[in-house]
């Protein structure tokens, strides 16, 4: 393939084509010879410079090129030099558009790299959101160790009053197991102890002497209200009720205004 050259339609440049296949022919080398207007062969290929002007008559202002072929020899190898009216087409090959290819390639790679760009990010985000769903289990699980071993009696007394009976009962294993329904309380306190075997002990108060170091503790009156009110509750209702009970107490607690309703709901008279 020989020469291709495109540019804008200049008369001037034609007519030096001219004159030089008019060189050729005086000289007895003849240069063959093709001109096409809008892909249509006006001139088919010949030697005959006579014929050159022929191409004029198909120019008009629709015409946006003109071909001149150059031959060399009697092979089908040419130099192709086109003159375009107004811009010249952008260059591709059989039909296909290069420069929109080489953009259409770019914006391609662009998207590319941004889908792994994207997909590196979902990536990250999924692992902190595994991460993150660790620490919430994690924190379920303190949280219910913790309420686990929050004491049952902490909604009734308080914190300060389950404290101070918790420590109580911790204290005195031996009266707790005296009492009717002591051993029930200390194992609701502490699941992981099962409660002593009940027997019909027969407990004594009187003052400790010297020669009675281990004599039977005396219960102060706020002691025994406060296992008194336990018991009384342990008695009726079971651990799932206890605690919807101290969930209760705990509301009215911080808002007793509620108090009327409740009774009117119960149905409960005061009189």
């Amino acid at each position: 393939m020989g020469l291709i050259a495109k540019e804008k339609y200049d008369q001037r440049k034609i007519d030096r084509l001219l004159d030089h296949l008019k060189i050729y022919f005086e000289k007895g080398r003849p240069i063959d010879f093709e001109i096409i207007v809008d892909g249509f062969k006006v001139v088919r290929r010949t030697s005959d410079i006579e014929m050159f002007g022929l191409y004029e008559n198909h120019v008009d202002a629709d015409t946006k090129s003109v071909e001149i072929l150059l031959y060399s020899g009697t092979s089908n190898s040419n130099d192709k030099h086109i003159f375009f009216f107004g811009n010249a087409p952008k260059e591709n090959f059989d039909g296909i558009d290069v420069d929109d290819q080489i953009e259409n390639g770019v914006t391609q790679r662009l998207r590319e790299q941004e889908f792994v760009k994207l997909q590196d990010k979902n990536k990250e985000l999924e692992d902190e959101v595994k991460e993150l769903e660790k620490e919430v289990e994690r924190l379920e699980k303190t949280n219910e160790q913790l309420e686990a071993s929050r004491s049952p009696l902490h909604g009734v007394l308080g914190s300060l009053g389950s404290s101070m009976v918790e420590a109580f009962i911790k204290r005195n294993p031996k009266i707790m197991a005296s009492i009717p329904g002591g051993s029930a309380l200390a194992g609701l306190l502490d699941d992981s102890i099962p409660p002593p075997p009940a027997e019909d002990v027969e407990v004594s108060f009187k003052p400790k002497s010297s020669e009675e170091s281990s004599a039977p503790q005396v219960l102060s009156d706020l002691d025994q209200q406060a296992l008194q009110f336990v018991n009384q509750l342990k008695a009726v209702f079971n651990k799932e009720e206890f605690n919807k009970i101290n969930l209760i107490l705990q509301s009215l607690a911080q808002d007793k205004s509620r108090f009327d309703s409740v009774f009117q709901t119960l149905n409960i008279q005061t009189n």
